[in-house]
């Protein structure tokens, strides 16, 4: 009888062990959420085409590029950060929220030269 008592207790420690094994992944995926947003200049409130999305602190490379309107869609985590760049723009850092649908605004950066020079040599016959 003593064997007999022992073996319930054990099977008992499996199936509470396989219920925690096939419940625990449910919760630690069920943090991803999908982000969607669009990238605009925040001058003029056109869209920014091509803009890199990467996710910080990650192991991996995670990240998307906007289309044709400036918009996309990302998953990540609550309080993870998103590094939004994109030539002839300023970088930008924005931490995410609960709110899924974002709204990203790009500083212009122009580079202004005051003078320009032009050197030609040669001469051309037709």
């Amino acid at each position: 009888m003593h064997l007999t008592i022992k073996i319930k207790f054990s099977m008992k420690k499996i199936h509470i062990l396989l219920l925690l094994l096939t419940v625990l992944p449910a919760f630690i995926f069920a943090q991803q959420t999908d982000y969607h947003g669009r990238v605009i200049d925040s001058l003029t409130g056109d869209a920014v085409a091509g803009a890199t999305i990467v996710l910080l602190g990650t192991t991996k490379s995670n990240g998307v590029i906007t289309n044709a309107s400036g918009v996309f869609t990302i998953s990540a985590q609550q309080n993870q950060q998103l590094s939004i760049s994109s030539i002839g723009y300023g970088a930008k850092t924005v931490t995410l929220t609960s709110n899924t649908n974002l709204i990203i605004k790009l500083a212009s950066q122009v580079a202004s030269q005051s003078t320009v020079v032009v050197i030609g040599y040669g001469t051309q016959k037709k």
